[in-house]
């Protein structure tokens, strides 16, 4: 049975080429919400493996719904994936349940390896976040 990922974000545009590349390149089925709080339900009804989460979200902002999203499925993996920095920003999102920050500007490959590993082996994704959370500079 293929993973189940939630790609929250925005903008259409951009969930739609990340849908895409998932499912292309990974055995998955891609859920999408546009906002924190349509992820909140989305991760409820759909029950994802796993989370994509964007930083600037409408409604309910991305630490918010990372704290809720840990709070309702504590063993879903949140992955923050941006093209915004800030300092702190990597230690505050993992302080309210995300694993990692990935950039947006890196080349897709890099989002789906990653997302491979924590699809197969979740533990060596774990262990591996810290190396792959380069926040955009």
């Amino acid at each position: 049975m293929p993973s189940g990922i939630l790609i929250v974000d925005d903008h259409e545009l951009v969930r739609r080429a990340l849908k895409t590349i998932l499912e292309a390149r990974l055995d998955c089925v891609c859920a999408e919400a546009e906002n924190g709080l349509q992820a909140l339900e989305k991760v409820v009804e759909f029950k994802p493996k796993l989370v994509i989460l964007d930083l600037a979200m409408p409604v309910l902002d991305v630490l918010s719904a990372a704290r809720l999203i840990s709070a309702v499925s504590a063993d879903v993996p949140i992955l923050l994936y941006t093209s915004h920095a800030f300092s702190g920003l990597e230690a505050e999102a993992k302080k309210n349940g995300v694993l990692t920050v990935v950039n947006k500007k890196a080349p897709p490959d890099e989002l789906v390896e990653f997302v491979r590993t924590l699809l197969e082996e979740p533990e060596r994704a774990h262990a591996s976040g810290r190396r792959r959370s380069e926040v955009a500079r």
